[in-house]
């Protein structure tokens, strides 16, 4: 079953908000380890910027690796 471009971008969503949310909280914990002083809201910026980068990169994967399953009919 082939899975539709809506669906690829749902899945990537879903996964990346939990991914979010682990991540999230796991700043708080690996930064000061690291020696980074970031304030709640330099966190959350820098944590949105790496979600938004990880839901694309996810919705381009999926898409490629889709169509090298079914390559596009010439024309």
């Amino acid at each position: 079953m082939l899975q539709t471009r809506t669906m690829s971008a749902f899945e990537a969503a879903v996964s990346t908000s939990i991914g979010f949310a682990l991540s999230w909280a796991l700043a708080g914990i690996v930064y000061p380890l690291c020696g980074i002083q970031a304030t709640f809201r330099q966190t959350l910026i820098a944590t949105i910027a790496f979600t938004i980068l990880s839901v694309v990169r996810s919705y381009v994967v999926r898409r490629l690796f889709e169509r090298i399953r079914r390559p596009v009919a010439a024309e």
